[in-house]
Formats: C-alpha cells, sequence, structure tokens
C-alpha cells in the first residue's frame, strides 16, 4: 500500500467514524426521550416541538442518510487500504461485493455491514418495510433517503410513513442499530 492509499484510507474512514458517530447520539438521545410524538394534556401544550424534537417522524430520515453515508465511507476507506482504485459510485452491491473480494477483511466486519445493505437481512425491519413499500433497493438507498424521488422528479414519491410515528416498536431497531457501531 502506498503513503497516499494510506492516508487516503484514514481520511475515509475517520470521516466515516464522524458519520456513525452523529448517527449514534442522534439515535442514543432518541431513545432517552422515548421517541414521543404524542402528548395529552389538560391544558394548551406550548412546547411540542421542544418535547418531540428527538421523535423518529423529525430524525429519521435524515439521521439514516448520515448512518448511511457512514457505511459507504466505511467501505470505500477499507477498499482503499486493499486497492488502489475505488470506484465513485454509491451502490452498495458493488461495492460490498469489492469488499467481499479482499482477503484482509474479517467476516465480522461484512456481517456488520451486510446486515444494513441486503434487502433480505433487512426484511422484517422498518427500512426492510421502507424499502418494500417505496420499491426500492438497498443499492439505491442513500439517494432515495436523501431526496424525496428518485435522480428524476417523475419517479415515484417516496412514501415514509413506516419510518415514522413508530413511538416504542422502534426502539429495538434503534438498539440494534447502536449495539454495531
Amino acid at each position: 500500500m502506498t503513503k497516499k492509499q494510506k492516508e487516503l484510507s484514514l481520511l475515509y474512514l475517520n470521516q466515516a467514524v464522524k458519520y456513525l458517530h452523529l448517527t449514534e447520539n442522534v439515535f442514543g438521545e432518541m431513545l432517552k426521550q422515548g421517541n414521543t410524538w404524542t402528548v395529552m394534556s389538560n391544558t394548551p401544550i406550548d412546547n411540542y416541538d421542544d418535547i418531540t424534537k428527538w421523535s423518529d417522524f423529525r430524525i429519521m430520515l435524515p439521521s439514516l442518510f448520515i448512518f448511511y453515508h457512514g457505511i459507504e465511507l466505511s467501505v470505500k476507506g477499507l477498499l482503499m487500504i486493499s486497492t488502489r482504485d475505488i470506484k465513485k459510485i454509491h451502490n452498495f452491491s458493488i461495492l460490498f461485493e469489492e469488499l467481499k473480494k479482499q482477503k484482509n477483511i474479517t467476516s465480522e466486519i461484512l456481517d456488520i455491514i451486510e446486515k444494513y445493505i441486503n434487502k433480505e437481512l433487512l426484511k422484517n425491519t422498518l427500512i426492510g418495510d421502507w424499502l418494500i413499500e417505496n420499491n426500492i433497493e438497498a443499492n439505491n438507498l442513500s439517494e432515495r433517503l436523501r431526496y424525496p424521488t428518485g435522480r428524476t422528479n417523475d419517479e415515484t414519491i417516496n412514501r415514509d410513513l413506516s419510518l415514522k410515528y413508530n413511538g416504542k416498536k422502534i426502539i429495538p431497531f434503534v438498539e440494534d442499530l447502536l449495539r454495531h457501531r
């Protein structure tokens, strides 16, 4: 590995850690606050925005985008350790297949990454439900989390209800995500 490869790899991995750390902090706060989105009171509720600022209906889409961007940067950083050229693509399948070819990447690392990018492994999770609801492949997951539609505005608009207003139901999903940080 050249000095430049080593430096680039470290830059990508360092940036990935920052994105994943932000995700950890945001989802940690969501858990701490109980993912509140309903408030009942006999008096006017003047601080609803403050009470619900960490709720999934406010933070889920941008937080998942940041999480998946962290995964992408991690994969690219790991690829740079082994290969000179990484493709400037965002397709998780291609990147992951390339990563699996590298001999110095452990199966534990591959298993953690695959858990969040493999559509079959995402079944019966909130992300999996969202992928199915919107007929989205995991390959373009970060793009579809970033924008309300696909590449062109005439594509179907994302339906995001499966990622919002989940109350306590989302807690196991978020806890599992945080377990692999």
